[in-house]
């Protein structure tokens, strides 16, 4: 059993360092250490980020998480830093920032986990979560790979910024994807009442289980591979 759980700005920086050397460690694995950005800890301490976390419930060992980053003009997203010459992407996300815009990023899972749908979870988790946090406006930077495992989810591809990067290198065609985590407009049935029923667990303080805990089971989730 895994549990997961929200962790606000500053309430554990031992747990933040823990992160970033999973995170590492799992990117690594794909020689894609580019893509970790390891935010300041001024930036964990002023409010701009969020976690998802996830731990054995045996062990308590840390096992996957995500990141949630929230844009402000002292802090800017991950996906700005990484495409710091495209000023199209500046200006379209200027205009999203009174909204509460945020990014979430940096999902990894440790190796035994992959193919489980377990980081489709910590996904649903992160967007279940963004409404309670005053997040309005929701965006991705992801590649080929694993679009797949984001639409469903309510994503849909940016239509302002049409660019398709090589990033973090040649092997991978990076776009960025939308989602809006209030109405969950484009988000399947399925997931929308599952991210809905994590938002209500995640309102109330409750702790969220994985697998899935049987007040949950009435919804039929087909297990996709992460």
């Amino acid at each position: 059993m895994i549990t997961i759980r929200l962790v606000r700005p500053g309430e554990d920086m031992n747990m933040v360092i823990e992160f970033y050397r999973r995170q590492n460690e799992s990117y690594a694995r794909y020689s894609a250490e580019k893509a970790v950005y390891t935010p300041t800890e001024a930036e964990v301490a002023d409010g701009s980020v969020y976690y998802i976390i996830a731990h054995e419930l045996d062990s308590g060992q840390l096992c996957g998480g995500l990141r949630i980053h929230l844009r402000s003009p002292e802090s800017p997203l991950p996906v700005e830093r990484a495409l710091a010459n495209d000023i199209r992407l500046r200006q379209v996300l200027q205009t999203h920032t009174d909204a509460g815009l945020s990014e979430m990023s940096g999902l990894w899972v440790n190796g035994y986990l992959r193919r489980t749908g377990f980081s489709v979870e910590l996904m649903r988790a992160g967007i279940a979560a963004m409404p309670l946090l005053g997040i309005h406006k929701v965006l991705a930077f992801t590649h080929q790979h694993v679009l797949d495992f984001w639409t469903p989810l309510g994503f849909s591809l940016d239509q302002s910024v049409e660019r398709v990067y090589a990033y973090p290198d040649q092997r991978y065609r990076s776009r960025i994807i939308w989602i809006d985590p209030d109405q969950l407009t484009l988000a399947e049935p399925v997931e929308r009442m599952r991210i809905l029923q994590l938002r209500s667990r995640l309102a109330q303080g409750q702790t969220i289980f994985w697998p899935h805990e049987p007040a949950l089971d009435h919804v039929e989730l087909e297990g996709r591979a992460s």
